[in-house]
């Protein structure tokens, strides 16, 4: 549109269209992602407006843009009177815009008070210090965007409930979920949510004083109880967590077995609980999954919101991927990001370290990674992480999948259907094992080298050219292998 309209036609038109939002997405969701927003052009085909960073802009792109842009197309044609295929219609379009960028910043780092209950104690001791700050600066936990804060998780159907809570619990500590109790298998993002949580936390202030914080490994809970046995410091242990306004403990199921450590732990968390001060907890089980642990920590943890995360989708595992090049300012191509996201599935370390390999060739090469080369430089490291799958639980999955018989994956038979499923299956035992052409060729009926490599061209291909049919097939075949 629009450049016969006057120069605050945008603005007006943007107007218009946040009252329509506010009642089409809720007052709610509409106040803490669309208000905010701003129109930073005047003029032209597109409807710019400003975000505060790329993580606002990717969650209000796979949440909110199809309402909005519904809501664009509505008001365009009924009170702006623009005909559809007149050549005047306007899109949206998002981009960062500095001020509020700035703006978020400030914000982050300002709280309003909080009605918490004053704890007994003025600071923690100087052991505490040591033990909040470790799970934040551990070595051996790959960050994300170079800082793991809550603003570089990556949002996906898996983990958005628990992403949600979080958010939740930040603005409402120890009034609303408590404890919240996230659980889900290593590495897709259970301890790079706590650390968020930790940063965020850390930045806000009850009075003129900040939020008192600790967040550590169960481990390393019970390094410190031991500690203060043999220092003989209980009392100042006790004092210490208890004092907390905040505890993030992380990897709760590390106490299995440790009986003293468990009850210290429920005093100190029902000290806190009872006086509103916040808990989080993670886990790689749900609480009554938890063995050798004391009923009443069970209990405890039972009573509060219990979330549950799994590894990434494509769409979050894609996000991961974009977001690890990003920090390296690694030459890797969005069709390479593409074929990491679709290939490694096991959670956002592996992402981040097959990034990293990549980026590494890169470096040595002098030159951006291919498709071709990718495939190459991954299939190794594929292999590593997937050992624990093996031709004869590929054989049972692919079978069940296609509906023939393990007889048939494994005979000599030409039929349509089962040479078919024969193919995917070597496919997939090329992709999760280290077995040779020959091997895998023997194994599925006595076939040789070339008739495997034959398969693996053909499902590649099929994978390229069906619309996305084929990989959707196989993403749910790899989901279920890795379940």
């Amino acid at each position: 549109m629009v450049d016969s309209l006057e120069s605050l036609a945008h603005t007006a038109l943007w107007e218009d269209l946040q009252c329509d939002l506010k009642l089409r997405l809720g007052a709610e969701p509409f106040e803490r992602w669309i208000s905010s927003l701003k129109v930073v052009s005047q003029s032209g085909p597109f409807l710019r407006l400003g975000v505060p960073n790329l993580f606002v802009q990717d969650w209000i792109r796979k949440r909110y843009l199809p309402d909005m842009e519904h809501a664009l197309r509505e008001k365009l044609l009924q009170k702006w009177l623009v005909t559809e295929g007149s050549g005047d219609w306007i899109r949206l379009e998002f981009v960062i815009d500095p001020e509020l960028f700035r703006e978020r910043r400030k914000a982050s780092a300002e709280l309003p008070e909080r009605s918490l209950p004053t704890p007994p104690r003025e600071a923690p001791s100087p052991q505490i210090v040591a033990f909040s700050d470790s799970l934040d600066r551990n070595p051996g936990t790959r960050e994300i965007r170079g800082e793991t804060t809550l603003d570089s998780f990556v949002v996906g159907e898996t983990n958005r409930h628990a992403y949600d809570a979080a958010i939740a619990v930040l603005q409402r500590p120890g009034n609303l979920y408590n404890p919240l109790f996230i659980h889900g298998s290593s590495g897709i993002g259970k301890s790079h949510l706590l650390k968020g949580l930790s940063r965020a936390f850390r930045t806000r202030r009850r009075g003129t004083h900040p939020l008192k914080v600790s967040c550590l490994t169960g481990e390393q809970f019970f390094q410190h109880y031991v500690a203060s046995i043999q220092e003989r410091t209980l009392r100042q242990f006790q004092e210490s967590y208890r004092s907390l306004d905040v505890l993030l403990l992380d990897d709760v199921h590390l106490l299995s077995g440790k009986k003293k450590t468990q009850i210290e732990l429920l005093h100190t968390f029902c000290a806190l609980a009872d006086s509103a001060r916040q808990v989080v907890v993670t886990s790689d089980t749900p609480p009554n999954g938890l063995r050798d642990l004391d009923p009443g920590l069970v209990g405890r943890f039972s009573g509060g919101l219990i979330v549950g995360m799994k590894r990434p989708d494509f769409a979050a595992r894609l996000g991961i991927a974009r977001a690890q090049a990003r920090t390296l300012l690694a030459p890797v191509g969005e069709e390479v990001l593409r074929y990491v996201a679709e290939t490694v599935r096991f959670g956002a370390r592996e992402l981040i370290g097959a990034v990293n390999l990549l980026h590494h060739h890169s470096q040595v090469r002098g030159d951006a990674v291919e498709l071709n080369s990718a495939q190459k430089i991954l299939a190794e490291f594929q292999r590593d992480h997937s050992r624990r799958i093996d031709l004869p639980r590929i054989q049972d999955v692919v079978a069940a999948h296609y509906g023939v018989s393990v007889e048939a994956l494994l005979s000599g038979s030409r039929e349509r259907h089962v040479s078919f499923a024969r193919q995917v299956a070597m496919h997939l035992a090329r992709h999760y094992t280290k077995k040779s052409l020959a091997e895998v060729g023997k194994y599925f009926g006595n076939r040789n080298h070339s008739t495997v490599k034959c398969a693996e061209r053909k499902i590649t291909a099929l994978m390229k050219r069906e619309g996305g049919v084929m990989a959707s097939e196989l993403g749910a075949l790899m989901e279920t292998l890795e379940e």
